[in-house]
């Protein structure tokens, strides 16, 4: 037989057995109360099978299995016949329906048992399984992808998002160096001023001192009383000393007005340089150490040389530069551990 004529009996069988629908076959108006339903289950293997091979290319299965399939097939739809011209008006058509039923299942079983082995190897032939587990493969390799993509895609996010976070840190921290470096000049040019009007003052003081000493020196009052001669030189006295403490407490002001200023600028100048050196470093450990020299510049006491006894708020700056070096080290820890 050829491969033509073989593939052509087979679907005529196939499509012989499967050519009236389940539920005609298992039961007819007609027939009352009698009916097929139990061999519901041999019909719908049967069925499925036939179906399968319909859509398989048959011409790949060997003549003598084409035609073992054939033969069990004939031997099937010979029983379904036999369904499709049943009757009950018949003796005993109970016991005939019985009779086909076993029929039927002895042959849908030979039927089965001969082709259904063969079903798995005709759809890998088809290529449906090979394409399913390229798609299967495809798919896996697409999802490995868009899964280091995303990783990746992560990844640059992050750094991006560390930037910015550091970005914004470091320019928080700049504005606020920056507006206190603005405040401490801006202080410092306020007392830069107050103490040149406190010079002008002691210097008109001092000279108006000098003018009344001059009066009082050259001056030849009538002294013809002690009591003339004692209010004389009291006034002279008391004129004299008053100048003498105006001048004196003006040109204390001065001097505390203008160690002010200079130590206002010094800080200034020590904002100034930090941002300096933090902007032209990214070591961790220059920054933290600028930042302890910052502190201890801005919380000393500064030796500007304009007033004695410099120097009386040493130990309460020490703590204040202590606390901020044991702050530094703690966020520099943190920073190396993350």
């Amino acid at each position: 037989m050829s491969q033509a004529k073989q593939e052509e009996g087979l679907k005529a069988v196939f499509s012989e057995i499967t050519k009236t629908k389940i539920d005609s076959l298992v039961s007819e108006p007609e027939w009352g109360s009698i009916t097929f339903e139990g061999s519901r289950k041999d019909l719908e293997r049967v069925f499925g099978i036939c179906n399968h091979f319909k859509l398989l290319p048959l011409e790949l299965l060997p003549e003598d299995i084409a035609s073992a399939i054939i033969n069990h097939g004939n031997g099937v739809n010979a029983v379904i016949e036999k369904i499709r011209g049943f009757t009950i008006e018949q003796d005993n058509p109970s016991a005939a329906r019985n009779n086909i039923a076993v029929e039927l299942k002895k042959n849908v079983d030979a039927f089965y048992k001969t082709a259904h082995i063969y079903v798995p190897y005709l759809a890998y032939q088809k290529g449906e399984i090979q394409e399913n587990i390229r798609n299967l493969t495809k798919s896996v390799s697409d999802a490995r992808e868009n899964f280091d993509s995303a990783r990746e895609y992560a990844d640059k996010k992050k750094i991006e998002i560390d930037k910015i976070v550091s970005s914004a840190k470091e320019a928080s921290a700049s504005v606020g160096v920056g507006h206190f470096t603005s405040d401490f000049n801006g202080e410092a040019e306020y007392l830069e001023g107050a103490a040149s009007k406190w010079l002008t003052a002691t210097v008109l003081l001092a000279a108006l001192t000098f003018l009344f000493g001059i009066y009082f020196l050259n001056s030849d009052p009538d002294l013809d009383t002690v009591a003339k001669s004692i209010q004389y030189i009291s006034s002279k006295i008391l004129i004299l000393v008053l100048l003498i403490t105006a001048t004196l407490w003006c040109g204390n002001l001065y001097k505390a007005t203008k160690h002010q200023s200079s130590a206002n600028k010094f800080k200034s100048n020590a904002l100034k340089t930090f941002q300096a050196f933090v902007n032209a470093t990214d070591d961790v450990a220059v920054r933290d150490a600028v930042l302890i020299e910052t502190t201890r510049a801005i919380f000393s006491e500064s030796a500007t040389g304009y007033i004695g006894g410099e120097g009386g708020g040493t130990e309460k700056s020490t703590k204040i530069v202590e606390v901020v070096k044991n702050g530094a080290q703690a966020a520099s820890a943190a920073s190396r551990s993350g």
